[in-house]
């Protein structure tokens, strides 16, 4: 009410609205007349933002936005229209519309923006609404920036780049094409995922041009531009199939083939050659092409010649051979013996030898020939050859003495053992003639023979005086000498085998005879090592005749007095080396070498040098024979491991172990026979003086009743061995290996403390190779991930056939690596040059192709916990030049190994007794992998059951697998339970009660019995998607003792209908390992069944498997985790979708922070 005044402010009212305005008078309490008007408040802007505001719709370059007016009373009159704003990556989007909506093009894919919206009047605009977000979606990629080329070498060009700017969604990976200069075709290389990636195998001094391409989930962007570079000048590879093509007394010729890789222009080549083992200094030689001739050799010696190519810029590596020279085929003749009838007896006669007067040089020995003139118990004959005593006692050789240090006197017919020749004693009164003979230096193959004049001699009779007067004997010889006129020498050819120098004997004493190829007994269980007396001129004897050795029957090149020329004889085929095998090549390789049967693999391995190549002086001592576990496999003196001396003891050099070379690594390995008593004492000097920090063992101590080797560290705790403490820190054992972590140090040194890794593998049968190639190839994958800055010393029993094999196929695999081809032969050759007899047997020469076979196909199938997520990214793509994913490629080379086991036997499961036990009459165990029943419930039972042993992660027989019990199996099940101690049982298939094929093989409450076992439900767990049950199992026909009941744990898994091939939890499943895992029992298998066995049986058992890899490597390997079922059953894991779920599983686990937190409890109840 207004008083005294004609004016009045009314506030508070609403903008532009309508307001009616009554004015009265009121004067002494009376009111006067009203008057009234409508008045209209003017506008302003609005005080509140629009409402409801909405992100209707987004795509790759817009979103569309919605809202409401303002409310009705804050909306300051008309709404004239609106004004929004988007702001996000780039300057801010301010523009109206007249609308309540809006759509926002050309925006960025994959950016976020905030969008904000006010109401205008006429009077101005209101406040802006609160910031809505959203994002476009992705879209194809920028193009990559700042492409660049950051490395150039030979074969290589590596380019980088930075991300696309903006990215337009996630990067998945890049493409990177490049093309050489001329050409329009260009290469892909796909899937890479870092921002610099290297361009490989291109060819040398050639211009590449290189683009790269960024890809989202929706597409590939632009490629950038090109950016170029050329390739340098590299240095080349080692030439080809270096081989010998012709050898004489003085040259040699070799051939080769040009380098695989020349990496630029062949300018010329490099020939090295110097004698083999010998410290002087390689004279080189430059040839521009293939053939070369190296002259003025001397004869009968090996020389190790090394070929080289040089291009424009470098000299590349050398291949190199071992070649012997030819014999000289006429060595000098020696002197006729002289005799000394004065010591004559009645069994012997002593002569004098003497050396020629020239050439005595390159004569290696000197046999003694004897041949009976007349005699009462032989008859007379001429032998064309002579052999032994035994082989042909009227010609043979008695003797062969090393010519440098042969006797100035020789008794002939002593009894002993001279080489491998037995002085056998002469006939009382019988005639003999005696010639010492000059045997060339032999090379390899062959060594020739020159004799002397015969010494025509009379062993004296019984009664005859021990003397004759000097004008008897002056006699005796003027007769000999005319007898003799005209005689010429006899030059024999010695096709001997190249250790003849060897005395070998059985350690039952029995004779031994050898083929050309073989220098002892083919078996790593070689001969003990015999007793040898040394006689003060230092052949070799024996007084143990009847303990000889035989060596092969030596061949007659050509006897003088024939008619047929010594030139006419035909020449020794002269050994070609095979070229090496690219690793595209190596199935065919393989193949056609079986389909050539003894003219395959057999072939290739027996033309391998054998035997003794190189001289052995200080292993054949009498001061070191005891520490050579086998007489016929010591170390040459050129390559073996020379240890410090003790003081006092000058022979304690000597240890049984050999140097060879690794891949572009020289004198990498040490091969070693197993210590045997004498020599477990040097093992650990050699591995403390060489700093060997890494031991490979290939056999175990004890073999089939047979010491193999001493056992050389403790069990647990310390031991002390020649003054190395040794302590077991550490051991890991697994299904096939151990790994042992010792720590050792020298008494009284200040060095301190080393660590020693030792790989023990443990399934490895001697003198065979491995059944399958997988499980040492694991192993070698774990032996080469700890990475040593010290030699690797490798043994088994000998030292040279699982060792050989090993060494081989490590070094095989790192070549494929790297050149992409294999040189198996030449390998095998070179390491026998430094120790005898590597790689024993024709089987583990074949093993090591299969091997490298295996690896090539599947490759590198374990994958670190890191690049876990990207492997299996990589795995479910389509591959580069394939119609199928890794996933199905992988699951395809499961097949094709599987199929390479050959079938197993399955006998038993197809008795007409077990037929119906039986759920699948195609899925049968094999009588080598399943287990035998032993407890009988019911007298007809037999000892079978459809189960299979498998493996785990650490134990061969950690699970038995088997199918859901059937009505006339329940029993047997129970029987497998007791007999074989199992623990645990896990149940994948969803029991269904109409099915009458199915069992319930337990009670729900109370007991039921088998015959005499009796089971009896004592608990039972719930869990999400899991019931454990707990049971107890005893035999009532044994005497109840505590340890006679067992405690049985069962855990069926609901979450997985039999006719699926995945679950429906993965999670689920996991929780189902880690209970298991949990229970699990080392004292006895657990057994794992679904409806067949073999499905979600195998998928259990190779998760349980994996977990346990990814708890001890923090890597998992699917592949051979499979595969290891296979080799027991090949049925098993039949799906590919199974397979792929492991690795949704394993990917699942990776994922999760606390992957079993599933497994507590829901209801828990004992009964």
């Amino acid at each position: 009410m207004c008083s005294g005044t004609n004016v009045t402010v009314i506030s508070d009212l609403m903008a532009n609205s309508m307001y009616r305005m009554r004015v009265k008078a009121f004067v002494d309490g009376n009111h006067g007349s009203a008057e009234e008007k409508d008045v209209t408040t003017s506008t302003r802007e609005p005080s509140a933002s629009p409402e409801n505001v909405t992100l209707l719709v987004r795509n790759k370059r817009q979103l569309s936005f919605s809202w409401s007016p303002p409310p009705c009373g804050s909306r300051g009159g008309i709404i004239t229209g609106y004004v929004y704003k988007l702001s996000g990556r780039g300057p801010t989007i301010l523009d109206d519309t007249a609308f309540k909506s809006v759509t926002i093009p050309q925006l960025i894919p994959f950016t976020n923006y905030s969008f904000q919206v006010a109401a205008n009047t006429s009077a101005g605009t209101g406040p802006y609404s609160e910031v809505v977000t959203g994002k476009t979606l992705e879209a194809e990629p920028t193009v990559p920036l700042n492409v660049a080329i950051q490395n150039v070498d030979d074969v290589s060009i590596t380019v980088k780049w930075s991300e696309p700017d903006p990215p337009q969604g996630i990067i998945t990976q890049y493409n990177v094409r490049y093309r050489r200069d001329g050409e329009t075709k260009n290469k892909t290389d796909t899937d890479v995922t870092p921002l610099v990636y290297s361009i490989m195998s291109l060819d040398t001094n050639v211009t590449y041009y290189v683009q790269v391409q960024a890809e989202t989930s929706v597409g590939a962007g632009p490629w950038s531009q090109e950016v170029n570079a050329t390739t340098k000048i590299g240095i080349p590879g080692p030439v080809q199939n270096l081989r010998v093509k012709n050898t004489t007394e003085t040259t040699i010729t070799l051939d080769w083939n040009p380098p695989q890789n020349p990496k630029g222009h062949i300018s010329h080549y490099i020939v090295s050659s110097k004698v083999f083992s010998s410290s002087d200094q390689y004279e080189k030689d430059e040839e521009t092409a293939p053939p070369f001739t190296k002259d003025k050799l001397n004869p009968a010696t090996a020389y190790e010649l090394a070929v080289s190519a040089h291009n424009e810029k470098f000299e590349g590596d050398s291949a190199s051979l071992v070649v012997f020279t030819k014999p000289q085929t006429n060595p000098p003749e020696p002197p006729q013996p002289l005799f000394y009838g004065n010591e004559t007896t009645e069994t012997t006669v002593t002569i004098g030898l003497s050396k020629p007067a020239d050439g005595a040089q390159f004569v290696e020995s000197y046999v003694v020939r004897v041949k009976t003139v007349s005699g009462s118990s032989v008859s007379k004959r001429d032998i064309l050859i002579p052999d032994r005593f035994e082989d042909s006692p009227a010609d043979y050789l008695a003797a062969e003495l090393p010519s440098r240090n042969a006797p100035n006197k020789f008794v002939v017919g002593d009894t002993k053992l001279y080489g491998v020749y037995y002085n056998a004693p002469l006939e009382t009164g019988a005639e003999y003639e005696i010639r010492t003979g000059s045997v060339s230096q032999g090379n390899e193959t062959e060594a020739y023979v020159t004799y002397s004049t015969p010494l025509r001699v009379t062993v004296k009779k019984p009664g005859m005086s021990p003397g004759m007067s000097p004008a008897v004997i002056a006699a005796i010889v003027v007769v000999i000498v005319i007898i003799i006129v005209g005689v010429v020498v006899a030059l024999v050819v010695y096709k001997r085998r190249r250790a003849s120098h060897g005395m070998h004997q059985s350690d039952m004493g029995s004779d031994f005879p050898l083929n050309e190829k073989s220098l002892a007994v083919d078996s790593e269980e070689s001969q003990d090592s015999a007793v040898h007396h040394y006689t003060n001129d230092g052949a070799a004897v024996s007084d143990q005749p009847s303990q000889k050795q035989r060596r092969p029957l030596p061949k007659q090149r050509q006897n003088k007095s024939e008619t047929k020329p010594a030139a006419e004889d035909k020449e020794a085929v002269e050994f070609v080396q095979p070229p090496p095998i690219r690793r595209e090549d190596l199935a065919e390789y393989i193949r056609n070498k079986e389909l050539s049967g003894d003219n395959g693999f057999l072939a290739d391995y027996k033309s391998l040098p054998d035997g003794q190549l190189h001289p052995w002086t200080v292993a054949s001592k009498p001061e070191n024979k005891a520490k050579n576990r086998y007489v016929n496999v010591i170390a040459y003196d050129h390559s073996r491991v020379v240890l410090e001396p003790i003081e006092g003891d000058p022979h304690s050099d000597y240890v049984n172990a050999c140097y060879i070379n690794g891949y572009k690594s020289k004198g990498k390995y040490i091969a070693s026979q197993g210590p045997n008593k004498a020599s477990i004492k040097d093992i650990w000097r050699m591995v403390w003086q060489l700093g060997i920090d890494k031991i490979v063992m290939l056999t175990n101590p004890v073999e089939n009743g047979k010491v193999k080797c001493l056992q050389y560290w403790a069990d647990t705790g310390s031991t002390t061995i020649s003054d190395i403490v040794v302590t077991t820190d550490k051991e890991d054992v697994f299904l096939d290996y151990t790994i042992r972590n010792f720590c050792i140090h020298e008494v009284g040194s200040e060095d301190g403390s080393r660590s020693v890794k030792q790989f023990h593998y443990t399934t490895w049968p001697d003198m065979k190779p491995p059944e399958y190639p997988a499980p040492v190839l694991n192993f070698l994958r774990l032996v080469n991930a700890h990475h040593n800055t010290g030699r690797t010393m490798v043994h088994c029993s000998a030292g040279v056939g699982r060792t050989g094999t090993f060494i081989a196929l490590d070094v095989m695999l790192k070549q494929m690596q790297k050149e992409e081809q294999v040189d198996v032969f030449g390998f095998v050759y070179q390491m026998r040059q430094n120790r005898i007899k590597m790689v024993q047997t024709p089987d583990q020469y074949k093993f090591i192709f299969d091997a490298l076979l295996a690896a090539s196909v599947t490759g590198d199938t374990t994958y670190t916990t890191e690049g876990f997520r990207k492997k299996l990214a990589g795995l479910k793509k389509v591959q580069k030049g394939a119609k199928e994913t890794g996933l199905q490629l992988q699951f395809a080379n499961l097949t094709v190994l599987t199929a390479s086991h050959g079938k197993k036997a399955v006998k038993s499961g197809e008795f007409p007794e077990n037929k119906d036990k039986n759920r699948y009459p195609d899925f049968v165990p094999s009588d080598r992998s399943r287990p035998f029943l032993f407890t009988k419930a019911y007298d007809k039972d037999s000892d079978y059951i459809n189960a299979t042993f498998m493996p785990g992660y650490r134990k061969k027989n950690m699970y038995i697998g088997t199918q859901m019990p059937m009505p006339n199996t329940v029993s047997d099940f129970w029987r497998m339970v007791y007999d074989h101690k199992v623990p645990t049982i896990v149940m994948l298939n969803t029991f269904d009660a109409n099915d009458k094929t199915m069992c319930r093989y337990w009670p729900e409450q109370g007991t039921i019995d088998f015959g005499p076992l009796l089971v009896e439900l004592i608990g039972i767990k719930e869990y999400s998607g899991i019931t454990e049950r707990n049971f107890t199992l005893r035999n009532t026909k044994t005497k109840v003792l505590s340890e006679d009941v067992r405690r049985i744990t069962q855990f069926q898994y609901h979450d997985w209908p039999s006719n699926e091939d995945v679950p429906r939890s993965v999670k689920g499943l996991l929780s189902l390992v880690e209970l298991t895992q949990k229970q699990h029992d080392d004292k006895g298998p657990t057994a794992v069944h679904c409806m067949d066995g073999l499905g979600s049986t195998s998928v259990f058992c190779a998760l349980m498997a994996l977990v346990d890899q990814f708890k001890f490597e923090k890597a998992v390997d699917v592949f051979q985790a499979v595969h290891r079922l296979r080799m027991v059953n090949s049925n098993m894991m039949y799906s590919e979708g199974q397979f792929a779920l492991c690795y949704d599983v394993v990917q699942t686990l990776l994922d999760s922070t606390s992957i079993y937190e599933n497994v507590t409890p829901s209801n828990d109840s004992e009964i």
